[in-house]
């Protein structure tokens, strides 16, 4: 820093310091988001905290000592600070989308997930698949962990961030194609099995939980699933068969009133939120 004696000179210096860091970050994302990459969640936690570490103090240290050593204050140090901005955010994207495509295959066991019911008998609907609900307590885990590495704000965005990601893997061509393979005799206690589960998904994520790709995901599995079901009945020459999707729903407070039901039985636990509080054993999605 003594080399610096203009402040036209900073911010090709700052500029410096990022970039070195954006490489960082780009080959610790390429890393984490590879199949082939053998970090856990601490360690890719951890990955992630020292760029948000970089970003939230080392930079806007740098930049203040900077600027006491000139005697000046530069006016364009907040558009320096928000361009560094950026790392983290990468690192987190690539964590979140490698951890949501573990949970769909080994929490969700999605691709062949089956909401059949054993032949010959009904399974009335009357809370969550348990799969969901591991999906949760992983959740409420990663927060925790995520918390011993970041501040809480950053620990909530990261399990928001995987929860976005897994909802999205759901429908990956790959795992839609199997998933629709195995559910396409969808019976009405599937069909109804399946939107609660949907439902208590949004629920639990609460307003700011899901990316509105996400969002969007869970309601085109509710349509689709809602279709199958039609073409079931219209092919099995049903002479009631109903003329459209929506009309073999029920309403959206009779899937509400299960979850608050099941919220109210389990204590709360896991919590509402995505990132809550609460605990629970962690599926190992490595």
């Amino acid at each position: 820093m003594c080399l610096v004696t203009s402040p036209e000179l900073l911010p090709s210096i700052f500029a410096a310091y990022q970039a070195v860091l954006s490489h960082y970050g780009a080959a610790v994302a390429s890393l984490i988001d590879s199949d082939e990459g053998t970090l856990n969640d601490k360690q890719m936690l951890c990955q992630i905290a020292a760029c948000v570490y970089c970003e939230e103090t080392v930079f806007p240290k740098l930049l203040g000592q900077m600027e006491k050593r000139l005697c000046c204050s530069l006016s364009e140090g907040p558009r320096l600070l928000r361009s560094a901005g950026d790392t983290a955010t990468l690192v987190a994207s690539a964590f979140a989308k490698r951890r949501g495509r573990a949970l769909v295959a080994e929490v969700l066991e999605w691709p062949t997930a089956s909401y059949a019911p054993a032949r010959g008998s009904r399974k009335p609907v009357t809370e969550p698949s348990h799969r969901f609900v591991r999906l949760f307590r992983y959740l409420l885990d990663l927060t925790a962990q995520a918390a011993e590495c970041v501040q809480k704000k950053w620990a909530r965005r990261i399990a928001c961030q995987v929860l976005s990601e897994t909802v999205c893997a759901m429908t990956s061509a790959d795992v839609n194609t199997a998933f629709w393979a195995v559910n396409n005799t969808l019976s009405e206690d599937s069909l109804h099995q399946l939107v609660l589960d949907m439902k208590f998904v949004q629920a639990r994520a609460g307003s700011h939980g899901l990316s509105d790709t996400a969002s969007s995901t869970l309601t085109g599995i509710v349509q689709a699933a809602a279709q199958q079901h039609v073409r079931v009945l219209r092919n099995a020459g049903a002479p009631d068969a109903p003329s459209s999707a929506q009309s073999v729903l029920h309403p959206d407070e009779w899937y509400q009133q299960l979850i608050q039901r099941f919220e109210a039985g389990s204590g709360g636990t896991p919590a509402k939120h995505a990132t809550g509080g609460g605990s629970g054993n962690r599926p190992k999605a490595q």
